[in-house]
């Protein structure tokens, strides 16, 4: 379960931290999350958020057939692009079994492996 919360730019702007215990705090855009030396755990919640919001575009699409579409081709065309994009989201968040994350404090830097070696922790 991924739970996560939409920010409009009014809102972001109103948000106030504790300067003392948030000094560094600032908004990451999730590509740079992604290629980043971020928590795991946080990079796997953005694959999971992007592959939902995939899934929510398609059966968004398929519910409306080609209503929203100027034709049944057009709506078949716009529901493959969006479950090819579904099936690449999910492939980017498959794991294949227990992960295992620790820092390394001399590298400064996360070291991940899944129990069966098939994860690259990116």
């Amino acid at each position: 379960t991924v739970h996560h919360l939409t920010l409009h730019p009014e809102e972001v702007s109103v948000v106030k931290l504790d300067e003392k215990e948030y000094s560094d705090a600032r908004w990451f855009p999730m590509e740079e999350v992604l290629r980043g030396e971020f928590h795991p755990a946080l990079k796997q919640a953005i694959r999971d958020l992007r592959a939902k919001r995939a899934f929510e575009a398609l059966e968004k699409a398929v519910g409306s057939g080609a209503s929203a579409a100027s034709s049944i081709a057009d709506a078949d065309r716009t529901v493959a692009h969006l479950a090819r994009e579904l099936v690449q989201q999910v492939s980017a968040s498959r794991t294949s079994g227990p992960t295992h994350a620790i820092f390394c404090a001399e590298g400064r830097r996360y070291e991940v492996s899944c129990a069966d070696g098939n994860f690259d922790g990116k």
